[in-house]
This record gives C-alpha cells, sequence and structure tokens, in this order.
C-alpha cells in the first residue's frame, strides 16, 4: 500500500465477479503511475493474483473509487481506497492541517472528534496521543496550556483546512488547530514521535481495546462511538489512527479461525483505515472488559437491536461481520491488544 504522498503508486480495494465459480473475488490492487504498471493481489491470502504488468492505455485520472476497468478480459471494480495516502493523491482531500486536544478536553474527546469530522467536514488522515516533556512541548510548537499533561493532535484535511480548523476551534473551546503550514509539519512531529513511543500501558490485566471499523468511520460515526464509551466510565489511555491489513487482521483474529462461521467477512470488515483505543479505569473496582463489552452490545446487530438497543453494534451495526466495532472478549485480551497496537518496534517481547 502507498505509505507516503511520494510513494509513486496507488492501492485500491476492488471486486470481480468469476462466472465460472459463480462468486465474488476480492482484490487489492496497485496501480504505479510512473510506469502504467499494475499488481493484484488476492485480500484474504494475500496471494498474487497478478503479477506486476504494464497497461499504457491506464491513466492515473481512471482510478476512482467506484470506476470499473478492463484488465485481461475482465472487468474489476474499485470500490474502496486501502489506505489514506492514496485518497489524498486522488484529490478529494483538499488541504492539510492539524488540532490537538489537551488533557481538559480528554472526557470530551467523542465529541470533539464528531464536530470535527461530522459537523466540519473534516477527514482524520493521523491520530495518536501524545505526551511530551516540558522541553520537547516547547520545541514543536506545543501552546503553553497543553504542555502539562496528554494531548491527541490528528492529522486530518478538507477544503481550506487551516481556515476551517482556526474556525474549528472557535466551535470547540479549548482545542487548538495550526495557523500555518509550517505549525502544521512541526505537530505532525509528535504524530511521528508518538508512534515511536506510544503513551498506552501495556501489560494492564484491567485494560481493554476497542476498534472501530471502517465501515463505521465511513458512516462518520468514530467520534458518537468514542464518546459512548467514555460516557460509561472508561478512560481513553490511547488512540491511533491505523490502516489494517490483511495480515494484520489474520493475525489479529487468528484465536476465532474455526470459531466464527464468517471469519473470512469479519476479517475483511477490519482491513482498511481503522480507529484503535484502549481504555483503561481509575477506579480499580470497575471490570473495564466487561463494561466495554456491555457498550458495545453482543456480536450480532439483530441481537444486539433485541437485547442492548442502545449499544454501540445495534446503533452502527450491518450485520455480523460489519457490526461496528471489534473488542476484547476475554480480560487476558487487553494486555495482547496492547501489545499487538500500541507496543513500540525497539521494546522486547
Amino acid at each position: 500500500m502507498a505509505r507516503s504522498l511520494q510513494d509513486p503508486r496507488l492501492s485500491f480495494y476492488c471486486e470481480q465477479y468469476d462466472h465460472i465459480a459463480h462468486r465474488m473475488n476480492h482484490y487489492v490492487l496497485q496501480f504505479y503511475f510512473e510506469d502504467r504498471t499494475v499488481e493484484i493481489r488476492e485480500v484474504t491470502k494475500n496471494r498474487l493474483h497478478l503479477k506486476r504488468a504494464h497497461f499504457p492505455h491506464l491513466n492515473r485520472d481512471d482510478f476512482k473509487v467506484g470506476s470499473s476497468l478492463s484488465l485481461l478480459g475482465g472487468v474489476i471494480k474499485l470500490t474502496a481506497y486501502a489506505d489514506e495516502v492514496t485518497r489524498e493523491l486522488c484529490g478529494e482531500r483538499g488541504e492539510v492541517t492539524a488540532v490537538m486536544f489537551g488533557e481538559q478536553l480528554l472526557p470530551q474527546l467523542g465529541r470533539c472528534l464528531a464536530v470535527l469530522t461530522e459537523e466540519c467536514g473534516f477527514v482524520a488522515l493521523e491520530m495518536q496521543m501524545a505526551w511530551l516533556p516540558v522541553e520537547t512541548a516547547a520545541a514543536y510548537g506545543v501552546p503553553p496550556d497543553l504542555v502539562e499533561g496528554r494531548i491527541v493532535v490528528v492529522k486530518c484535511a478538507n477544503t481550506n483546512a487551516l481556515q476551517r480548523g482556526i474556525d474549528f476551534m472557535a466551535r470547540m473551546p479549548g482545542a487548538r488547530a495550526a495557523e500555518s503550514v509550517e505549525e502544521v509539519g512541526r505537530w505532525e512531529q509528535i504524530v511521528e514521535k508518538a508512534k515511536e513511543q506510544p503513551v498506552a500501558i501495556l501489560g494492564d490485566p484491567n485494560s481493554t481495546v476497542v476498534i472501530i471499523k471502517p465501515h463505521a468511520l465511513q458512516k462518520l460515526a468514530g467520534g458518537v462511538i468514542v464518546q459512548q464509551l467514555i460516557d460509561a466510565g472508561l478512560e481513553i489511555s490511547g488512540i491511533s489512527l491505523t490502516n489494517m491489513t490483511s495480515q494484520q487482521a489474520n493475525e489479529l483474529l487468528k484465536p476465532y479461525k474455526g470459531v466464527l462461521p464468517d471469519f473470512p467477512d469479519t476479517m475483511r470488515s477490519l482491513m482498511g483505515t481503522v480507529w484503535v483505543l484502549q481504555f483503561v479505569s481509575l477506579d480499580e473496582g470497575v471490570d473495564v472488559v466487561s463494561v466495554a463489552r456491555e457498550v458495545c452490545g453482543p456480536f450480532d446487530p439483530v441481537i444486539a437491536k433485541e437485547l442492548r438497543p442502545t449499544s454501540i453494534r445495534a446503533r452502527f451495526g450491518v450485520d455480523r461481520a460489519h457490526n461496528a466495532v471489534h473488542c476484547c472478549d476475554l480480560h487476558e485480551e487487553g494486555p495482547l491488544y496492547s501489545n499487538f497496537f500500541f507496543r513500540p518496534e525497539d521494546v522486547d517481547e
């Protein structure tokens, strides 16, 4: 998948109907626009379906979500962007800015994100929680009133993003938005530093992780879901926007193989942009895993609507695979999921 704006390729999820097997096959397509070559891999097993080949008739403008491409006598439909870089390269994002929320806004973080994405129309490209020493915070241009404590930085895009970010500050007192391209660049460095040194708590047996799935984010439900979990009394201790690959989804769900009858669909439902949230509790008597599981609701949205109609899956779930969120079912999964998403690469097991 495309890793940066300098990466000369576009990545899309796509599908093609197999008229012999009478089924829809799902792939990830890479288009290298500098030499007009295409490579296609299977979504589930990452096996090579089409070795990188030259298609001189294809242009960068041909690649848009919803487009159908004629390749090797067949038709492939592009169904979704496979990463946020591709979406940005395709020109749907416009200008980039960064916004910052301090410790005092963390109890309202979901509402902040809902206003940012739902009401103001921003699309989150990167999101990390960080804690910086005073001297480091000053070097990165963190506002003085946000230096003490944790901060959440969101790199996001919109048309006329810098001005709209400033307008967002007026709607969300306490939030900060970059006021120049240079400031955006400094705050982006905070995001990268947070990836290297996550603030999430590792090894806490009374912690849980909730993953907001791509389809729920496409519905702009991310902020509402975050706030519903916070309002249940949970303390957010880590947050990250991640582009989940098929390999990562398969590894994460490995314990469910042979257990979930719709395992392939469930795995695919996690592929793409997800928000990963770690929660703990300041009250030692609170069972964090149980509280989060109750807020998320039963796995099947149909059952959730009957038993817990106000739960996240009842409100935003579509079917068993696209059930809005994935959360820890067992207490031992909290530390495991935290290590999976938040453990720095240079930390030994």
